[in-house]
């Protein structure tokens, strides 16, 4: 590597000290040439020295500490998550923005699982490679959201809110509301031809399709909206401060997100219909608050059978 190179990613590693993410930097070989000090602290690694290995071998891969093997070389690195990211972005130079993984690491002398959100590219200087890898510990956040699993907060397949969390925050958000004038809106969406797609590629090609939608949900709502799995392939927004209309073109920047998350995996389009119900502060008084959610079921039901893509308001 020229002295230029080495500048251009010292640089890098400079700056990257200012930010509470770890980034490291492979070459075509996959071995790690600069890594910022954030990522020795999340592995508890007092060495911080590099040493000219690969990731698994810097990083304290459990697999390759647990054998006489360097990273590369043992059976485990052929469905290491970590791994095949990385031969992506060098051999392809594809993308990876916001994508979680999972990995066995021996800390302490003990077999740990971490989990990760990775953002990773390949950065070509002249003739020469380099894999640009940046990711952030979400550990904690993962073992929370297992446990908000088993109290019934979480849906366990698309992470959202489960059904009965979210009616509940519905009927206490219309509940609670005093002489509050803004209106909620609450949104029903259905995969149109889920089960036809189901059976054409297999349940985990649907799986795949409904978490990318929960992940557009968890893009473009707010911190005071709810989004929860309503059923098999339905799902439900409640969203605050928003009329009918307005939560339409929240749905609207869902979809185009969606159609473009979901072109790798299906080999058509994919779209969903919902039925929309604004509730006014006048709507509430009765306190019948399952009507609401009944004539969302009605409007999306409606929607579906006059053709797909479409919204009822």
């Amino acid at each position: 590597m020229s002295d230029i190179e080495r500048s251009r990613i010292a640089d890098l590693e400079t700056i990257s000290e200012l930010i509470p993410t770890g980034i490291f930097v492979v070459d075509e070989n996959g071995v790690v040439v600069e890594a910022n000090g954030r990522i020795f602290d999340i592995f508890n690694m007092r060495e911080k020295t590099l040493d000219g290995g690969k990731y698994g071998d810097v990083l304290n891969c459990y697999y390759v500490a647990d054998s006489d093997k360097t990273c590369g070389n043992v059976n485990a690195c052929a469905l290491c998550p970590l791994r095949l990211m990385i031969d992506k972005v060098l051999e392809n130079g594809e993308a990876f923005v916001d994508e979680t993984l999972s990995h066995e690491f021996e800390i302490n002398g003990r077999k740990s699982i971490k989990w990760f959100t990775v953002n990773a590219k390949r950065a070509d200087k002249g003739e020469k490679s380099y894999g640009v890898i940046i990711f952030s510990d979400v550990t904690d956040k993962m073992i929370l959201q297992r446990e908000l699993v088993k109290l019934g907060v979480l849906d366990e397949l698309t992470g959202l809110f489960s059904r009965r969390y979210v009616l509940q925050q519905l009927e206490k958000e219309l509940r609670f509301r005093n002489s509050a004038t803004y209106p909620v809106t609450v949104a029903l969406v259905g995969l149109d031809g889920f089960e036809q797609l189901n059976e054409a590629l297999g349940e985990a090609a649907g799986d795949e399709v409904l978490m990318r939608l929960a992940d557009m949900f968890r893009r473009h709502t707010r911190d005071t909206d709810y989004a929860g799995r309503f059923g098999e392939e339905r799902l439900m927004l409640i969203l605050e401060k928003c009329d009918a209309a307005s939560a339409g073109n929240v749905l609207d920047r869902i979809r185009d997100g969606f159609a473009a998350a979901v072109k790798d995996v299906l080999p058509q389009p994919q779209t969903f219909s919902a039925g929309l119900v604004g509730i006014s502060f006048e709507d509430i008084q009765t306190g019948e608050f399952s009507r609401f959610i009944e004539k969302a079921q009605g409007l999306l039901d409606k929607a579906q059978l006059s053709g797909d893509n479409t919204d009822e308001i």
